[in-house]
């Protein structure tokens, strides 16, 4: 078996690649292979460093990049803005989810208030505090995304 750092590939032993060889391609062992292949599938970076192949740490997550010149997986400041800009979406998304989620919780009761109805205790009760509850989460500043604790749900035992 053979193995380019280039390419991240393998190519199997014995056969023909003619010029789709890659020139950096070297032959490996079984047990290279076998190590080099977990590792490219757990999203590792196969390099060479002082002639020798090494596999490097997982790579962090989809915003990280491989830096050939230090051997290492780096953040370049595209990426972080791209990551904190999908972050920010993302809380976006729960904080609308949250909202959604709790006024269709008090439907019932915002239908019998339209209609002219009067609440009970235990129901208005529970009407303010998931007023309070839509309160909060509309309160929260996603742009400092992810470290946004959300606050209790209503109901929820935490």
């Amino acid at each position: 078996m053979q193995f380019s750092v280039q390419t991240q590939a393998f190519y199997g032993a014995g056969l023909n690649f003619g010029d789709a060889l890659p020139s950096d391609a070297v032959s490996i062992t079984e047990d290279q292979t076998n190590k080099f292949y977990k590792a490219v599938n757990s999203g590792c970076y196969i390099y060479l460093t002082d002639g020798v192949l090494t596999a490097s740490e997982a790579r962090p997550d989809n915003y990280h990049s491989w830096d050939s010149d230090n051997n290492t997986w780096v953040l370049t400041d595209v990426a972080a803005e791209q990551q904190k800009q999908d972050q920010i979406a993302a809380a976006e998304n729960e904080k609308e989810n949250r909202v959604n989620a709790a006024l269709q919780d008090i439907s019932v009761l915002q239908l019998k208030l339209q209609a002219g109805r009067t609440l009970t205790s235990d129901e208005i009760t529970r009407l303010n505090i998931v007023l309070d509850y839509i309160d909060a989460v509309t309160a929260i500043d996603t742009s400092t995304a992810p470290d946004i604790t959300w606050p209790t749900e209503p109901g929820s035992s935490s």
